[in-house]
This record gives C-alpha cells, structure tokens and sequence, in this order.
C-alpha cells in the first residue's frame, strides 16, 4: 500500500528523473501485492532501491545491485548517500 501511495504522489511530478528509496526492516506482509506494486511504479518509469535494516529481505523483491543491508543506524545515512552517488554517477 505504501508503494502506490509514492506512486501517486510521484506520477505527476514532472521531474524526468524519478527515485524510490525503499527501506524495511522484514519481508512484505504480501509478497504479491508488493511485485504488483513494484511493476506498476517501474512501469511509470520510476526507479526503485532498497536498504534492509537488520533484514536482508530487500532482496528477495528487488534486484541485488540496486539494494544493501544495513547493521546498524550509523549505516543508513552512507548507504543512502552511496546509492544516490551511483544513481547520479549513471545520469
């Protein structure tokens, strides 16, 4: 649910380039419902990536190269930045 929600927020942006930054701590509570969402929001052209907190699940329903796991909480802000550097480094 909290996909799509993004999705509509983000759809009419008219931004060219467009990033969600996916971060969970476990796995969907409907796995489904989670390939649904992720196929409509890459179907709108929208960019997915993923940080695991403590749960390496983020890859299991994105592709591994777009994702990582963190350990601790000092993690997060250099995973964060590490992906946007990558995703920039493309452009």
């Amino acid at each position: 649910a909290a996909l799509l929600w993004v999705l509509q927020q983000m759809y009419p942006l008219q931004q060219p380039h467009k990033i969600i930054l996916l971060l969970t701590d476990g796995a969907p509570n409907d796995y489904d419902a989670t390939e649904r969402a992720l196929t409509l929001v890459k179907q709108s052209g929208i960019e997915v990536f993923g940080i695991g907190i403590l749960d390496s699940s983020v890859t299991n329903i994105l592709p591994k190269k777009d994702t990582t796991v963190i350990h601790s909480l000092t993690e997060l802000a250099p995973a964060m930045f590490a992906m946007l550097q990558n995703v920039l480094i493309k452009l």
